[in-house]
């Protein structure tokens, strides 16, 4: 009998799978996310590249303040922006701001890319970013500490941005 249940579709199980798109984002994945990338220890560039690379979107631009990775095939190009997280002010809020272009990366992961090609770069100030049109994020993050985000409604947020850009 336990052979058949290992080899059991999760479906069979009771096991909701999101299929791709809008339903992978989540409010645990964005928190967990941010937290990564707060971390004292934390290399942010490794853990962002680390995260994009997981589903599936290897970043093309990495080093001088930058880590950036394209999803499409060309056309017109967009540029969606996070602040590179640094200690002050907005520490928190930027960390968020990367754990959401993490998330839209998941959701991309699985699908064909479209004509049009969205670079998602976490960049500080002054570094040199790829060309294209630069897209607002779209994702308004107002908190002094991680505990004080609604990662629910984070999560809301994120998945209407992420149809935005027609996912």
């Amino acid at each position: 009998m336990l052979p058949m249940l290992i080899a059991c579709p999760a479906d069979r199980l009771g096991v909701e799978v999101p299929l791709g798109g809008v339903d992978t984002i989540s409010a645990e994945d964005l928190q967990r996310d941010a937290y990564a990338l707060t971390r004292p220890e934390a290399d942010v560039a490794a853990v962002f590249e680390r995260r994009l690379t997981q589903m599936h979107l290897p970043p093309g631009l990495t080093g001088d303040g930058r880590v950036c990775a394209a999803y499409g095939s060309g056309g017109r190009s967009r540029i969606v922006l996070a602040p590179w997280p640094t200690e002050g002010p907005s520490f928190v809020e930027d960390a968020a701001r990367a754990a959401i272009l993490i998330s839209v990366a998941k959701g991309w992961d699985g699908h064909a890319p479209p004509a049009d090609t969205t670079w998602l770069c976490l960049a500080k100030p002054g570094a040199a970013l790829p060309p294209g049109e630069p897209l607002a994020l779209g994702v308004t993050v107002k908190a002094d500490r991680l505990e004080a985000i609604d990662y629910r409604k984070l999560r809301d947020d994120t998945q209407a941005f992420f149809r935005t850009l027609g996912g």
